[in-house]
């Protein structure tokens, strides 16, 4: 039971980053340290922008397509940690974009000498917090346990208009955070939810005959 409880979990956090939005549908957001991001299956573009809650020192960040809704205040902060770690290591700023208005998110992560940088994403040392909104511990994604050799990050974080990365879609939006691995191509999402159903439905029979 416990592994078909896993086998569905996993199925469902793949299924939801591998659909788009329709009518009643929650949005899908899905970003790691390399620049890959997807906003409902469609990719965001990722580059180096001034931070100015950082003293406009280049981070990496993604810019979506939607307008900053959140009302109380034009920066947010998303501290993660590795289980049972004490200090963050990695920060995820939500921004307002100063000259269009538009949602910003910088996506900062710690590097060290056992882990030196790989990845855009990759600092030396994570900026002060600016305005801390939330924060949790990272998990194995795409149905794997935790393990330092990823894929860990935080999983269905969802927001609405009470808070910031809202992307104005009335059923809510889902962050899928990738902080140690790639997020697979939005095809190889679907061919992954498709296999995980289709041996969902094969321990299901395989249950049934047990019984």
């Amino acid at each position: 039971m416990k592994q078909l409880a896993k086998l569905v979990s996993a199925f469902g956090i793949v299924s939801a980053i591998a659909t788009t939005t329709t009518l009643g549908q929650i949005s899908t957001i899905i970003v790691d340290e390399f620049g890959n991001g997807f906003h409902n299956g469609t990719a965001v573009p990722a580059g180096f922008q001034p931070d100015p809650f950082n003293g406009n020192i280049p981070g990496f960040a993604y810019t979506f397509p939607f307008a900053w809704t959140y009302p109380v205040s034009p920066v947010a902060d998303f501290l993660v940690f590795e289980p049972g770690a004490t200090q963050p290591s990695d920060l995820l700023r939500f921004m307002r974009d100063p000259g269009t208005g538009k949602t910003l998110l910088f996506f900062y992560s710690d590097a060290s000498p056992g882990d030196p940088p790989d990845a855009p994403a990759d600092v030396l040392v994570l900026p002060n917090t600016a305005f801390q909104i939330t924060s949790a511990e990272e998990v194995g994604l795409f149905g794997n346990p935790y393990s330092e050799a990823g894929p860990n990050g935080i999983a269905n974080w969802q927001v609405n208009g009470a808070f910031p990365g809202w992307d104005g879609n009335p059923s809510g939006t889902m962050y899928t955070f990738v902080s140690d691995g790639v997020v697979p191509e939005p095809s190889s999402l679907v061919l992954l939810a498709g296999g995980l159903g289709i041996l969902g439905v094969s321990k299901l029979r395989q249950r049934k005959v047990v019984l």
